[in-house]
């Protein structure tokens, strides 16, 4: 798997040592197990939501030798459409450090993508680019979402165009040649 935070990945690993409790079955992050954050981060009503989104964010990919990939992604997944931006953006963050193994969550990326293109309020800059760098650390398996990259490389934000262009050499190169990008 490709991750590119491992600073998160660091500090998740020191988290999950630091608070597993010697002799128990099932391992804890941050006082719950897995299957705990997933049905959290799964409940879009949950007050512990975003605690939930922020612990998978460091320690998703332990949590996914718990509880499975799919559990993880598809609770992450659900926190896409959340209507807090931060949920969504550190959402899509969690999803993008499984690199590859998460080409199940594209379809949910184009649409999250196509949603945060229509709102135009300032903090959706941050969602969408980190919409972006999701499908960009999944590369071809993410090819799908070729159509709604390109079209991020129209947005009137900077930093949108810019990481649409990183994601879509990651992505499809031979696209990113026929759009200019080098």
């Amino acid at each position: 798997m490709g991750h590119k935070c491992w600073s998160c990945c660091g500090l998740g690993l020191v988290i999950l040592l630091s608070t597993m409790v010697q002799g128990q079955e099932e391992k804890r992050y941050l006082g719950k197990t897995a299957k705990e954050w997933v049905k959290i981060v799964k409940d879009k009503d949950s007050p512990q939501r975003m605690d939930g989104v922020e612990a998978m964010l460091g320690v998703g990919v332990l949590m996914a030798m718990d509880v499975g990939t799919e559990e993880v992604l598809g609770a992450l997944v659900s926190a896409l459409k959340d209507k807090r931006e931060l949920v969504r953006a550190r959402a899509a963050r969690g999803v993008g450090n499984f690199g590859a193994d998460a080409r199940t969550a594209v379809p949910a990326l184009i649409e999250a993508l196509k949603a945060s293109a229509k709102i135009k309020k300032e903090d959706e800059v941050f969602v969408r680019v980190h919409l972006l760098d999701a499908v960009g650390q999944i590369g071809p398996a993410a090819k799908a979402a070729v159509p709604v990259v390109l079209e991020g490389l129209k947005a009137d934000d900077q930093l949108v165009r810019k990481q649409a262009a990183e994601s879509l050499k990651k992505i499809d190169p031979e696209a990113a040649k026929k759009a200019g990008l080098k």
